[in-house]
């Protein structure tokens, strides 16, 4: 038997064994108080066995030992006892005392085995109807007989729940982690996949930008060698220096020649949320080399390990950011950089109002433990129509007595206050604030129904209502936990005791009556939910160290996975040119010309790498040689998803790029990178060879490409057959 289940277990050993002595208490005193009941001997001797019982039940269940034995033997006393009570009865009383103790050891019999409950259940109801009809009349003990069936039914049924709820914890914990570790791939895969992009972008684009414009413009060539060194360290799994942020923008601004002043305070002990904001900051400066339009820079915020602000400011030309939109370099190296650890992005700007990009970060939250609550009202959910069942029943055994109150209204209030509880207990979230609601509902019943009571009332129906009250008062201990319901039983109890002895009425006599029962069922649901609980923490905690290496082990694989197939992509591309640019070697205007053609070509594959493959990415290098100017760009799709990955549009794309002449300006507009479909577009003279090659390799394609042309232009666009449109 798994840990959890012997939690559950030894509880329900404990629990049982209260139940059997609150109960012998007051059969002890029900004995002492009616002497000449029994047979000399017989209830003492009774009364003395059940007792040992419940110690060795007990005793066995802290030392670990299992209790089961000793319950059982419980059980047999009981129903021995029970079957010599016609000969043991010597003198006949409406209801001996020695029937709460029997009746309670019958009624936790569950826990001992649930297929003897069955059985002695029913025969225990059976006894006591018959026992009590001389005094109630036959249908008044068949009713209760049912009531008393089902109230052990009911304990049979929670056992039998719980027990089967304590089984599937440790599959419940184990799907949890499963679940979490498949997350925690997922989100690795993304946030190694944009740290590559914005490296790439970063580091290789730089780079190579850089050293082409440093032979026609007389660029930066010192920023090109260190942003080229940077991407080779990368792509030779050297990493990237560990030098605080601040130096690092210093050092990347003094390269680009930029004025750069920084005010920035504090220091981030993240290395992933530093190399983040470092990365992303460089970005934003190269940016500003490149579009400001001037050569001023300010650098202010603060680096803390609770959270980060940085700004970075330039009085450039600025933009309008909702018609221009971000680029590959805002989108992919500085707002997927920040957003993947957490933060936040925001571009404030305006024509002639300069730039200023804010970056902010917190820690990410902790991930929600998995819930034992949730579990806990799922094996709570088949008990709620036997709770409904016990009211209805206790209401018809019970019409006799509240029909005759003082008030008939006040007992008609009470009846509707019964079935509000119930409801309350059963169905309203268990917050704080509800669990409150309906004790204090709980109190107002049992006073309005204790007021309502004529003073000279029997005892032995005088309470009706606690005992109806017992089904909703489980469910406030059971759902809302805190002790609620034993406190609120607690306080009902002592509310009928003043009330009692208030009118006149012995204070004690609910003490003998239905209030022991309810105290009883409201701790045993507290332990159980107890329990349960503990059961839930000691597989999680014994799981958790485990399955987090498990987590640590798929971050890893991912992280080398998506690590293998990056510099596989770029060592045989674009590592001999980085190696040309650290060399520091005189470049040609033709060196330039081939470092803009495979910046383009990368650039291409950060914007679609989905729709790029080599035979794809080697007709648009053929093309952008014959003076073709291709561009590549993302484009949002609304409404349309798509689960292919363009294939076939392929072949169109690459015939298109193939037969158009020089000077044509191509746009390629790929919707990504989860929606697939793209569409093209070319620009210029003679364009008519080009849409007859892009029909014949889109032959077979079907509605899912179109191609429209007219005197200077070409539109082609493709969807994949399975595209669906979203409504609205």
């Amino acid at each position: 038997m798994r840990t959890d289940e012997v939690v559950v277990r030894e509880t329900f050993h404990r629990v049982a064994a209260g139940v059997v002595a609150i109960n012998l208490v007051v059969s002890a005193v029900d004995v002492v108080a009616g002497p000449g009941v029994y047979r000399p001997g017989f209830a003492p001797a009774v009364l003395a066995v059940l007792a040992l019982l419940v110690v060795s039940t007990v005793h066995r269940s802290f030392a670990g030992r299992g209790a089961q034995e000793p319950l059982r033997g419980a059980v047999a006393v009981a129903v021995l006892a029970l079957a010599l009570h016609p000969w043991a009865v010597l003198r006949p009383v409406p209801y001996p005392p020695l029937l709460h103790a029997l009746g309670a050891v019958i009624t936790i019999s569950a826990i001992a085995s649930v297929r003897l409950s069955l059985a002695v259940v029913p025969a225990f109801a059976l006894a006591v109807a018959v026992l009590r009809a001389p005094f109630l009349g036959s249908f008044q003990a068949a009713a209760e007989a049912t009531l008393l069936a089902l109230d052990g039914l009911v304990v049979t049924a929670t056992v039998h729940v719980l027990a089967r709820a304590a089984r599937s914890v440790h599959e419940a914990v184990g799907h949890a982690w499963e679940l979490a570790e498949e997350r925690t791939r997922v989100w690795q895969r993304t946030r190694t996949r944009e740290q590559w992009d914005g490296l790439v972008h970063d580091k290789v684009l730089g780079a190579l930008d850089l050293a082409s414009r440093s032979v026609h413009e007389r660029g930066p060539a010192g920023a090109a060698r260190a942003l080229a060194a940077e991407a080779l360290s990368a792509l030779r799994g050297e990493g990237l220096p560990s030098s605080p942020a601040v130096e690092r923008w210093a050092a990347h601004a003094g390269r680009l020649g930029l004025d750069a002043r920084f005010r920035v305070h504090g220091r981030l002990e993240n290395a992933e949320v530093r190399d983040a904001f470092v990365g992303a900051v460089n970005e934003v400066l190269s940016n500003v080399e490149r579009h400001s339009g001037q050569r001023s820079v300010t650098v202010s915020g603060f680096l803390r390990a609770g959270n980060a602000r940085i700004v970075v400011t330039d009085p450039g030309r600025g933009f309008d950011p909702a018609s221009v939109g971000p680029g590959v370099g805002l989108r992919t190296s500085v707002a997927a950089r920040i957003r993947a650890v957490g933060g936040d992005v925001e571009v404030r700007s305006g024509p002639g109002d300069g730039t200023a990009v804010v970056l902010t970060w917190k820690p990410l939250e902790a991930p929600a433990r998995s819930s034992a609550l949730q579990w806990q009202l799922r094996s709570f959910t088949p008990l709620v129509a036997l709770a409904w069942a016990v009211l209805a029943v206790v209401l018809a055994v019970s019409r006799g007595r509240w029909a005759t109150t003082p008030s008939p209204v006040a007992a008609a209030a009470v009846i509707l206050g019964l079935v509000a509880l119930t409801a309350g207990a059963t169905a309203l979230p268990p917050t704080r604030r509800h669990g409150a609601l309906v004790a204090a509902g709980a109190l107002v019943v049992a006073l309005t129904g204790a007021l309502d009571t004529a003073l000279a009332a029997p005892t032995d129906w005088r309470y009706w209502y606690v005992s109806a009250m017992t089904p909703a008062l489980a469910g406030v201990a059971y759902r809302f936990g805190h002790w609620l319901g034993l406190w609120t039983a607690t306080a009902l109890t002592a509310a009928v005791m003043l009330v009692d002895g208030v009118g006149g009425r012995p204070f004690w006599d609910v003490l003998t009556g239905p209030a022991p029962v309810l105290l009883a069922v409201v701790v045993a649901s507290e332990l159980i939910r107890a329990a349960l609980s503990d059961a839930w923490t000691t597989v999680e905690e014994a799981g958790r160290q485990a399955a987090e290496l498990r987590l640590a082990l798929a971050a890893e694989a991912e992280r080398e996975s998506e690590a293998e197939s990056r510099i596989a992509a770029l060592e045989g591309t674009v590592a001999p040119a980085l190696v040309r640019i650290v060399s520091d070697e005189p470049l040609s205007a033709a060196d330039a010309e081939e470092l803009e053609l495979l910046e383009s070509a990368v650039r291409d594959q950060l914007v679609a790498a989905r729709l790029f493959d080599e035979e794809l990415a080697a007709a648009v290098r053929r093309a952008r040689g014959r003076g073709v100017d291709v561009d590549v760009v993302a484009a949002a799709a609304p409404g349309r998803h798509a689960s292919g990955d363009c294939a076939g549009c392929r072949p169109a794309v690459r015939a298109l790029l193939d037969h158009v002449p020089g000077g044509t300006r191509v746009r390629i507009s790929w919707a990504g990178p989860d929606v697939t479909a793209a569409t093209v577009t070319a620009v210029g003279a003679g364009l008519a060879p080009a849409a007859a090659a892009v029909r014949a390799a889109g032959a077979g394609q079907g509605g899912a490409l179109q191609v429209s042309e007219d005197e200077d232009a070409v539109l082609v666009t493709f969807l994949p057959r399975d595209v669906s449109e979203e409504p609205g």
